[in-house]
C-alpha cells in the first residue's frame, strides 16, 4: 500500500468517515487481489473477504455483500448528451503554451470562477 494512500485513509478516519475498502486493476495480470486483501484486513481490520474487488476500466465488480449487509452500487451519472467539440486552429504562445480555438456544438461550458466574476460565470454554446 502507498503512503499517501495510508495517510488519507488515517485522515478520513480521524473525522469519521465512513471507509470503503476497495482492490482496484483486478483485470491485470499480475493483480493479487486476496494478498492485498489481506493486507487491508491487517491495517484497517476489516474481513479480507468483504474487501471489493473491482475493475474500474472493465467495469466490473467481483463484490458481495459487506459485514452489515451493505452492498456499494457504483454511483449513479446523471445523463447529459456527449460533448461535440471542434478545434479549429491553434498557436504557440511562449508565456501561455498552446492556445487551442474551439468550436463547442451540443453541449453546454460552465467556467468555474471566483465569485467576484459573476459575468463569466457560464458561457452557452450554438
Amino acid at each position: 500500500m502507498e503512503a499517501q494512500t495510508l495517510a488519507n485513509l488515517y485522515l478520513a478516519m480521524e473525522h469519521d468517515l465512513e471507509v470503503v475498502p476497495v482492490v482496484n486493476k483486478i483485470d491485470l495480470v499480475s493483480a493479487q487481489p486476496d494478498a492485498v486483501a489481506d493486507e487491508i484486513e491487517e491495517i484497517l481490520g476489516v474481513a479480507a473477504e468483504d474487501v471489493l474487488r473491482i475493475s474500474a476500466k472493465r467495469a466490473q465488480c467481483a463484490c458481495r455483500a459487506g459485514a452489515g449487509g451493505q452492498t456499494h452500487a457504483a454511483a449513479a451519472w446523471p445523463a447529459q448528451p456527449a460533448l461535440r467539440a471542434l478545434i479549429f486552429d491553434s498557436h504557440y504562445d511562449p508565456y501561455k503554451g498552446v492556445v487551442a480555438y474551439v468550436r463547442v456544438f451540443d453541449a453546454a461550458w460552465r467556467w468555474a470562477v471566483a465569485a467576484a466574476d459573476d459575468d463569466r460565470a457560464s458561457a452557452g454554446s450554438d
